[in-house]
This record gives C-alpha cells, structure tokens and sequence, in this order.
C-alpha cells in the first residue's frame, strides 16, 4: 500500500505542477490581465471609460490620449457585458467624468448569455457574474474553464487574440498588416450581417436606457461611439437592422449629455487603416485615437466650464 502511494504521488505531482505552470503562464500573460492591473493602479485617476466589443477594443489605444482612461473594450463583448462593467465600475472611479460606450451596427442585436466562452475572464478579471445565479466551479480557473485552448496556448497561438502582443492598456500591438479585400468576399458580409434579432434588441436597448439614466444622475457625458469599418462592410448592411441602430441615435441625440461619436465611414476607403473589414490595423488606431482625443479634451473642457 505504502509503495502504491509512492508510486501514484510520483505520477501525479509532476502533472499538479505542470498544472499550475500552465495557470500561471496564462493568468498573468494576458490583456484582461493588463487592464485589470492598469485600472487598479490607476483607478482614482481614470476620467474616461471605454466599453464596446473588439471593434472599439482594436480602434481606441489609450496610449495616444492624454487623459487616464479604464480600457474595458473586449473581443466578442456585447452590450449586456458592457452594462456589468458599468455597474461595477461606475462608482469605483471617483473621477470618471466621461463613458465611451460602443454603438456600432451590430451593438444592439448581440447578446452574451450564461454559456458564452469568455464568461470566465470576465469573472476571473474583474468579478463579473454572467451566469445563471452561482458561478460554476470549474469557471475559477483558466485551466478548469477551457483546459483545451490554455494548454494549447503553451505551445502554439492560442484561441483567444487576448493572449497576444499588447501594451499596458491590453491594447494588442501585434496587427500592423494592411487589409487584403480579396480575403472578404461580399457574400461573406452578407451572411455576417443577415443576423437580426428583434429580442435581443429590446433587452439591449433597455439595458442602454438605465445606463443613460444613471449617467444624468451622476453628472456623467455618454458618448455612443462607432468605430470605422471598411466600404466593402459598409457596403453589406441589412437594412432594417441598421434602420433599428439608427433609431437609437435619433432616441438620444438631443439629450443634454449624450453625444453621438460615429466614425463608421470616416476611413472607409483608405485600405492602409485597416487589418480586417471590421478592425483598425496599429496605424488606423493611432490616427482614430489623436482624432479622438481632439474631441475628448474638448468635452473635459466644457465640464470644467
């Protein structure tokens, strides 16, 4: 029996720590990662919070703004997840003055539910619950929640692009390529876009209602923002979804402290800006965010006012 155990603790300590190397690695090699350690370091000066899925997560490097931001853009976010961002972070940043919220043409018919995949980042990083009442077990660890993409990211390019090149704010700094079209047939677009989804539009819309609401009351600026995407995306659209977007600008656009920031056709033809029809390559980030930042020092200056 003694040897038994001898023999079974030399088979299993080798694999407990392999284990824990590849959480480690993971854990601490990420942008959820570096944002999470920007914002805590630097929460009690953080002014701006930018939210929105990798449209705006690839287009605004805070790196180029002269103001302290909190980079909470992600890859495959949706306005559901952004609304748990902002409800945590909304009174943690006794500065903020200023919430850059994604309004792009997809923004209000996505929707994350309790099995989407990066569910478990969120938790991880910044004590997000989007599960259905207790957090599974299993989503506490990277390796437990999905062991075949972080034991896969130890020897070659991981699933998730949010294990890549990055700065300090998670920005990934690895895209610097130029956009090839002939990757991105239009039929392609279509199918992309033909997804309409008049349910989730109503559970996003109301969502972005209370964010509003809770934004005047707190003496906060909103800014919708939509970043640029290329002509041929452009070009795809179906319709009445855009029709439905549009009629969240028209809702808002009056209110004392909703601006509307839409940048959807503003580099559209200019092919060396992007790495995908829907993504600023390094150097159209770069060019969006100093144009950005024009109009954001402008607003910090009427709030001063």
């Amino acid at each position: 029996m003694k040897k038994f155990i001898v023999k079974s603790s030399l088979f299993i300590l080798p694999l407990v720590l392999c284990f824990i190397f590849i959480e480690i690695e993971n854990r601490t090699n990420n942008t959820f990662y570096a944002k999470s350690k920007y914002i805590e370091d630097n929460k009690n000066a953080i002014e701006v919070l930018i939210l929105g899925s990798s449209q705006t997560w690839r287009a605004i490097n805070p790196e180029y703004l002269t103001m302290d931001v909190a980079p909470l853009a992600h890859g495959g976010s949706a306005l559901n997840i952004d609304y748990l961002l902002f409800k945590k972070y909304v009174d943690i940043f006794p500065n903020l003055k200023v919430v850059i919220l994604e309004a792009s043409y997809h923004t209000f018919e996505e929707f994350r539910n309790s099995n989407w995949n990066k569910n478990h980042l969120f938790h991880i990083y910044y004590d997000i619950n989007n599960y259905e009442g207790v957090v599974p077990w299993s989503e506490n660890l990277l390796l437990t929640a999905n062991p075949k993409a972080y034991i896969k990211k130890i020897w070659t390019q991981s699933v998730f692009p949010e294990f890549g090149v990055y700065n300090n704010y998670g920005f990934i700094t690895s895209t610097k390529k130029t956009l090839d079209i002939s990757g991105y047939p239009a039929s392609d677009l279509k199918s992309r876009h033909i997804k309409e989804s008049l349910e989730n539009y109503k559970i996003e819309t109301k969502l972005l209602a209370n964010m509003v609401t809770t934004c005047e009351e707190k003496g906060l600026d909103l800014i919708l923002f939509s970043p640029p995407k290329y002509s041929t995306y452009n070009k795809n659209y179906t319709s009445t979804k855009l029709q439905r977007r549009n009629l969240v600008f028209e809702k808002y656009k009056k209110r004392d402290r909703v601006y509307i920031m839409n940048y959807e056709t503003t580099y559209q033809d200019e092919k060396d800006m992007f790495y995908n029809e829907d993504h600023l390559n390094i150097y159209g980030a770069k060019k969006l965010t100093k144009s950005l930042n024009i109009e954001l020092e402008k607003l910090m200056k009427l709030l001063k006012k």
